[in-house]
């Protein structure tokens, strides 16, 4: 009996070792802002960066014009803001990439009666500052650092702040990047030409140059009351949207899932895994969108699997350059953690605000496998025009009318392009193993098994022996 009494014992102890370990897997779970709308409100102040603040007091506009991130040689970060809870603060922190976070009282800092004015205006119990900071060394040259806080009941929650997902940026060092070598072609020389020159590489993309094509995308397309007309323009051979003056003027892109069940061929199944990155070229009177020196920008909303509403926490900001002529935007959803599975749909912010009616030029939009994809194809625009554009599907290629001994002077053979690999994935970033130890489901699920089975045997041999 001994034995039995020795097994029950350590059954016992499996099953809390189990359990602790269950928790224990969901305990660096890190909170969205968004899930804290209604108990978290704060503001980033500014961003230090080896003792000298590079966003001058504006760290959210500094990092909206610098589409999140921070491209420069550094040994040392700080973020400073404030928050306001209901719940009690407990500490803040940082997390580098997909690793646990790193939390410490330390960073708490005295707020002043502002901050506290603003809580009470939220109806908010508490509030205070935070001075976060941490050094690069030991850390990968490139890296998502995103900063949190952690309250009373428990939860780690990204920090809030007003117009952006979230406190966090990606940071890539220069000095730490080494472009790896071009291989040389099989038999050939070290002056070989290279293997490609640049190309539209597109997964999908549509020219707005005809009625036909207006019509039909924007057939299933809605709006917002400061968008008026949407057509085509045979004179700029585009779509011209009508903006009227006001806040938030949009248009539904109808991207993906809206147009399965439809006649329409275009973005009918973009898939967020394998579209990273976009591009769209549009043009408009820059300096009647505003009435003051501030810049142009505008938000890219979309729905997918990662969530099917609009929200800061499903968006890109972009901006403009100061230009009247016709422009390249390209859109980074590499960064973007919300992007993910099948896109339903996208709105289009085109600015976030217009103080007078303007008209709004779009010619083309296009998906990409990567970032790198899109900044070739803006070269090659830029370089080409309109021919940088795959030609459209429907276009017939015209045979020739008889045989003659001489080639006909069409365009050159099409050769089939080169293929290349999926894009991969940003440099490795050493990120923390992960942890498949018994807190996994399976494992988990596992060791309660064997524990109920350890149990049985000693019920069954009590039983015996009574």
């Amino acid at each position: 009996m001994n034995i039995l009494k020795k097994l029950f014992a350590f059954t016992v102890a499996l099953v809390i070792a189990a359990s602790m370990l269950a928790v224990l897997s969901f305990a660096a779970e890190i909170k969205t802002p968004e899930e804290y709308s209604l108990d978290l409100y704060g503001h980033w102040d500014s961003l230090m960066i080896d003792g000298e603040d590079i966003t001058d007091g504006g760290a959210i506009k500094w990092i909206i014009d610098h589409n999140g991130s921070v491209e420069v040689h550094a040994s040392h970060f700080m973020a400073r803001g404030w928050v306001a809870s209901s719940y009690k603060i407990e500490q803040f922190g940082y997390v580098i990439d997909d690793g646990e976070p790193v939390l410490s009282d330390k960073f708490i800092t005295e707020a002043e009666q502002p901050v506290h004015d603003a809580a009470k205006e939220r109806e908010l119990d508490y509030a205070t500052r935070y001075e976060i900071s941490f050094d690069t060394a030991g850390l990968p040259g490139e890296f998502l650092v995103k900063f949190v806080v952690k309250l009373e009941n428990g939860d780690i929650v990204e920090l809030p702040s007003p117009n952006i997902d979230g406190v966090e940026f990606f940071y890539s060092d220069p000095e730490a990047k080494h472009d790896e070598p071009t291989a040389t072609p099989e038999g050939q020389g070290e002056e070989a030409t290279p293997a490609s020159s640049l190309e539209n590489k597109s997964i999908d993309e549509i020219r707005f140059n005809s009625y036909e094509k207006v019509d039909d995308f924007f057939m299933y397309s809605t709006n917002n009351a400061h968008i008026g007309a949407i057509e085509y323009d045979e004179e700029k051979n585009c779509c011209v949207i009508s903006v009227m003056a006001g806040e938030d003027p949009n248009v539904v892109l109808p991207f993906g899932q809206l147009l399965l069940d439809t006649d329409v061929e275009y973005f009918s199944n973009i898939s967020a895994d394998t579209c990273k990155a976009a591009v769209f070229i549009a043009s408009f009177d820059y300096g009647s969108v505003l009435n003051s020196d501030q810049k142009v920008e505008g938000t890219f909303y979309y729905q997918s699997d990662g969530g099917s509403t609009y929200s800061e926490s499903r968006n890109l900001h972009y901006n403009y350059e100061e230009t009247d002529a016709i422009q390249c935007v390209i859109l980074n959803f590499e960064r973007a953690r919300t992007w993910k599975g099948d896109i339903q749909d996208c709105r289009f912010d085109m600015v976030w605000a217009c103080d007078n009616d303007i008209d709004y030029n779009l010619y083309y939009f296009g998906f990409f496998a990567s970032v790198a994809d899109a900044e070739e194809f803006v070269a090659l625009y830029k370089e080409k025009g309109d021919d940088a554009m795959k030609k459209d599907p429907e276009t017939p290629t015209p045979a020739p009318a008889t045989a003659t001994p001489e080639p006909a002077a069409t365009d050159v053979p099409a050769t089939e392009a080169p293929k290349t690999d999926a894009p991969t994935e940003a440099p490795a970033t050493e990120k923390p193993a992960e942890k498949k130890g018994c807190g996994s489901v399976i494992c988990g699920g596992t060791v309660f098994a064997f524990a109920s089975m350890l149990t049985a045997a000693f019920v069954l041999a009590k039983r015996k022996e009574a």
